[in-house]
């Protein structure tokens, strides 16, 4: 049964988020959310399961829309700099199957957005953009890290900076660097609404 385009199941664990970041003092979705939400779009990327290459599509593809959504934090610090823009642009040809991404890839740009913070100044939420993108890009290439068998809905985020995901990056740019507890609700509310079920009913190209 689909209510909203999407399956029950899936409707079930938005509503559900949503009551739980309603309720959450900082208006803050935990990890085991977000990552009951990924499992919902199917298996993780495996080579030995055709289907999980859908799935992963669609969990990039959440990904990449999330970090649209703080992309203007970096075009207001850094108006004249297209990095964060060419980030999402080189996702976006990944995903359309139009270039390849080599792993190295990913180093490069960390060094890159390092470089910028020491040479330009900057509040740390408006460096966490282009952190956020390489976030997405990570996921593009390798898929999101979670259990699919295993999901404890209230789990924590990681405390390796390298293990965090798009959507918590993007959370703390948006709340400008978790100041602002109703702006931290509103990107949920988005991402909620909006960017799960727009990644469901994402279609290759």
């Amino acid at each position: 049964m689909l209510i909203m385009g999407i399956p029950e199941s899936l409707f079930e664990i938005i509503k559900n988020a949503l009551e739980y970041i309603e309720k959450n003092p900082q208006h803050h979705l935990v990890l085991g959310y977000r990552q009951k939400i990924w499992s919902q779009f199917g298996p993780k990327l495996n080579p030995d399961i055709p289907e999980s290459k859908k799935a992963h599509k669609k969990r990039a593809y959440l990904a990449l829309q999330t970090f649209k959504k703080v992309i203007p934090f970096w075009e207001e610090k850094w108006p004249r700099d297209k990095l964060a823009l060419n980030i999402f642009l080189e996702i976006e040809q990944f995903l359309d199957g139009k270039i390849q991404i080599k792993e190295f890839r990913i180093q490069d740009l960390m060094t890159e957005i390092d470089n910028k913070g020491v040479v330009d100044g900057s509040e740390y939420f408006e460096l966490l953009t282009g952190y956020c993108g390489v976030a997405a890009m990570q996921t593009a290439i390798f898929d999101e890290d979670f259990d699919e068998h295993n999901i404890d809905v209230l789990q924590k985020e990681p405390f390796d900076f390298f293990d965090q995901d798009t959507a918590f990056l993007a959370e703390k740019v948006y709340s400008k660097g978790e100041t602002d507890n109703t702006a931290r609700k509103e990107f949920w509310e988005w991402y909620l609404n909006s960017a799960v079920i727009s990644a469901w009913n994402y279609k290759e190209k």
